[in-house]
């Protein structure tokens, strides 16, 4: 299952995509409004592969990287 992530709402409120290191939220599936935050400060690249390993564990292909 491939894994998406939708940075538009980040972008926007940043007017910069998604980089660095950082304390990282995400959002998992369309319908799931409840954040989820990646364990501690890292690398944006880092905390992709952990939304990625928790959208195939939620059953989702999409993932949304909050602002």
């Amino acid at each position: 299952m491939s894994i998406y992530f939708e940075t538009i709402e980040f972008t926007r409120s940043h007017g910069i995509t998604p980089r660095g290191e950082g304390c990282w939220a995400f959002r998992f599936g369309h319908f799931n409004y409840d954040v989820e935050f990646a364990p501690g400060t890292m690398l944006y690249s880092a905390a992709k592969k952990w939304a990625a390993a928790r959208a195939k564990e939620v059953g989702v292909n999409t993932v949304y990287v909050q602002p």
